[in-house]
Protein backbone atom coordinates (compact mmCIF):
# COMPACT_ATOMS: atom_id res chain seq x y z
CA UNK A 1 0.00 0.00 0.00
CA UNK A 2 3.24 2.32 0.11
CA UNK A 3 4.53 4.79 2.87
CA UNK A 4 5.10 2.28 5.18
CA UNK A 5 6.70 3.44 8.13
CA UNK A 6 7.44 2.46 11.75
CA UNK A 7 5.29 3.85 14.36
CA UNK A 8 5.79 3.27 17.81
CA UNK A 9 4.93 -0.84 18.16
CA UNK A 10 3.46 -0.74 15.22
CA UNK A 11 3.42 0.80 11.54
CA UNK A 12 1.66 3.41 9.86
CA UNK A 13 1.42 3.43 5.98
CA UNK A 14 -1.06 4.44 2.97
CA UNK A 15 -5.01 3.86 3.98
CA UNK A 16 -6.29 1.82 1.30
CA UNK A 17 -9.80 3.29 1.13
CA UNK A 18 -9.43 7.17 0.48
CA UNK A 19 -6.77 9.18 -1.43
CA UNK A 20 -4.40 8.62 1.12
CA UNK A 21 -0.91 10.74 -0.05
CA UNK A 22 1.11 10.83 3.44
CA UNK A 23 0.42 7.43 5.07
CA UNK A 24 -2.95 7.99 7.92
CA UNK A 25 -3.12 4.29 8.52
CA UNK A 26 -2.10 3.12 11.67
CA UNK A 27 -1.38 -0.92 12.30
CA UNK A 28 -0.85 -2.31 15.56
CA UNK A 29 -1.00 -5.61 17.62
CA UNK A 30 -4.00 -5.75 20.48
CA UNK A 31 -2.93 -6.62 23.73
CA UNK A 32 -5.14 -9.39 23.30
CA UNK A 33 -3.43 -10.57 20.33
CA UNK A 34 -5.96 -8.76 17.84
CA UNK A 35 -4.88 -6.69 15.08
CA UNK A 36 -6.04 -2.64 15.59
CA UNK A 37 -6.54 -0.46 12.76
CA UNK A 38 -6.80 3.34 12.78
CA UNK A 39 -7.38 5.26 9.92
CA UNK A 40 -6.12 9.05 11.76
CA UNK A 41 -8.37 10.53 8.24
CA UNK A 42 -11.69 9.21 9.78
CA UNK A 43 -12.23 5.99 7.48
CA UNK A 44 -14.36 3.56 8.91
CA UNK A 45 -12.60 0.61 10.61
CA UNK A 46 -14.60 -2.02 9.13
CA UNK A 47 -14.23 -0.38 5.73
CA UNK A 48 -10.94 -0.49 6.08
CA UNK A 49 -10.72 -3.81 7.13
CA UNK A 50 -12.85 -4.68 4.03
CA UNK A 51 -10.53 -3.49 1.86
CA UNK A 52 -7.49 -4.98 3.24
CA UNK A 53 -9.49 -8.67 2.84
CA UNK A 54 -10.44 -7.85 -0.78
CA UNK A 55 -6.62 -7.35 -1.35
CA UNK A 56 -5.58 -10.57 0.91
CA UNK A 57 -3.56 -8.59 3.20
CA UNK A 58 -5.88 -9.56 6.43
CA UNK A 59 -4.59 -12.33 8.35
CA UNK A 60 -7.71 -14.95 8.38
CA UNK A 61 -7.11 -16.99 11.85
CA UNK A 62 -9.76 -19.35 12.22
CA UNK A 63 -10.05 -20.89 16.09
CA UNK A 64 -9.56 -24.57 16.64
CA UNK A 65 -11.50 -24.44 19.01
CA UNK A 66 -14.11 -22.21 20.49
CA UNK A 67 -15.92 -22.95 23.88
CA UNK A 68 -19.13 -21.05 25.07
CA UNK A 69 -20.41 -20.26 28.74
CA UNK A 70 -23.90 -19.97 28.64
CA UNK A 71 -26.39 -19.79 31.34
CA UNK A 72 -29.01 -22.28 32.30
CA UNK A 73 -31.01 -22.00 29.03
CA UNK A 74 -28.22 -21.87 26.72
CA UNK A 75 -27.56 -18.43 26.18
CA UNK A 76 -24.10 -17.57 25.21
CA UNK A 77 -22.50 -14.87 27.63
CA UNK A 78 -19.03 -15.21 26.08
CA UNK A 79 -16.92 -17.45 24.10
CA UNK A 80 -13.28 -18.49 24.66
CA UNK A 81 -11.31 -19.42 21.51
CA UNK A 82 -8.08 -21.78 21.06
CA UNK A 83 -6.10 -21.21 17.96
CA UNK A 84 -3.42 -23.92 16.91
CA UNK A 85 -0.42 -21.35 16.34
CA UNK A 86 -1.06 -19.54 20.03
CA UNK A 87 -1.40 -21.09 23.36
CA UNK A 88 -2.90 -17.49 24.13
CA UNK A 89 -7.02 -18.03 24.21
CA UNK A 90 -9.08 -15.11 23.40
CA UNK A 91 -12.47 -14.01 24.49
CA UNK A 92 -15.28 -12.57 22.73
CA UNK A 93 -18.79 -12.01 22.86
CA UNK A 94 -21.24 -10.88 20.20
CA UNK A 95 -23.16 -7.31 20.90
CA UNK A 96 -25.83 -7.53 18.10
CA UNK A 97 -23.70 -6.42 15.43
CA UNK A 98 -20.10 -7.97 15.77
CA UNK A 99 -17.42 -9.64 18.08
CA UNK A 100 -16.24 -7.88 20.99
CA UNK A 101 -12.61 -9.53 21.53
CA UNK A 102 -12.88 -9.08 25.96
CA UNK A 103 -15.05 -10.79 28.28
CA UNK A 104 -15.20 -8.03 30.82
CA UNK A 105 -18.63 -7.27 32.48
CA UNK A 106 -20.09 -10.51 31.02
CA UNK A 107 -21.57 -12.95 33.45
CA UNK A 108 -19.42 -15.99 34.13
CA UNK A 109 -20.36 -19.67 34.37
CA UNK A 110 -18.92 -23.16 34.38
CA UNK A 111 -18.50 -24.52 30.71
CA UNK A 112 -21.31 -27.14 29.47
CA UNK A 113 -24.20 -25.01 31.99
CA UNK A 114 -26.63 -26.91 30.63
CA UNK A 115 -25.20 -30.72 30.63
CA UNK A 116 -23.96 -30.10 34.46
CA UNK A 117 -28.10 -29.56 35.62
CA UNK A 118 -28.44 -32.68 34.47
CA UNK A 119 -25.78 -34.99 35.27
CA UNK A 120 -24.97 -37.18 37.96
CA UNK A 121 -21.57 -37.10 38.23
CA UNK A 122 -19.23 -33.96 37.25
CA UNK A 123 -15.65 -33.24 36.74
CA UNK A 124 -13.88 -30.20 37.17
CA UNK A 125 -11.21 -30.14 34.72
CA UNK A 126 -8.38 -27.63 34.62
CA UNK A 127 -9.12 -25.56 31.00
CA UNK A 128 -12.09 -25.65 28.71
CA UNK A 129 -9.74 -28.30 26.13
CA UNK A 130 -9.64 -31.30 29.65
CA UNK A 131 -12.86 -30.68 29.66
CA UNK A 132 -13.55 -31.54 26.05
CA UNK A 133 -11.72 -34.44 26.80
CA UNK A 134 -14.04 -35.85 29.54
CA UNK A 135 -16.86 -35.16 27.32
CA UNK A 136 -15.31 -37.35 24.97
CA UNK A 137 -14.82 -40.16 27.20
CA UNK A 138 -18.63 -39.98 27.48
CA UNK A 139 -18.14 -37.90 31.32
CA UNK A 140 -19.71 -34.52 32.10
CA UNK A 141 -16.42 -32.50 32.51
CA UNK A 142 -16.77 -28.50 32.87
CA UNK A 143 -14.25 -25.89 34.23
CA UNK A 144 -14.62 -22.30 35.49
CA UNK A 145 -14.03 -19.44 33.11
CA UNK A 146 -10.32 -19.38 31.81
CA UNK A 147 -9.37 -22.54 33.57
CA UNK A 148 -8.26 -22.92 36.97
Amino acid sequence: MGGKKKNGKGWKCLCPCHADKKPSLCLDDGDDGTILVNCKAGCPQDKVIGELKHRNLWPERKPTDIFEYTDDDGVVSFEVCCYADDPKRLTRHWDGHSYVWHAQGRKRYLLYLPEIAKAKEVWLAEGEKDAKALAGLGLCGTTAPFGA
